[in-house]
């Protein structure tokens, strides 16, 4: 495996493939999915492209909920839009 192939991550929406520091990546932690602005939070991880359109489909289609592993409930969508708009 080549080193560059290791560290590609997939967005969870449109499939696109990059290194992990293209992307916004959310983590599932006990109660919560926060955003993990430097990479380094444990659990398990998602990764969407810094871009309305994925973002809004994120929402729109569950996406995160699915790759998370999460019910649609337990996650604090306003919240979480605030802080991915930020970054954007």
């Amino acid at each position: 495996m080549n080193i560059e192939e290791k560290y590609n991550r997939t967005c969870i929406v449109c499939k696109k493939r990059s290194s992990k520091y293209g992307f916004i990546r959310f983590v599932k932690s006990k109660k919560y999915v926060l955003l993990d602005l430097k990479m380094v939070l444990g659990g398990r991880g998602a990764y969407i492209c810094k871009n309305n359109t994925c973002v809004l489909q994120t929402v729109a289609k569950k996406r995160l909920c699915y790759s998370l592993k999460v019910n649609i409930n337990d996650i604090n969508w306003d919240e979480l839009l605030l802080d991915v708009n930020s970054v954007i």
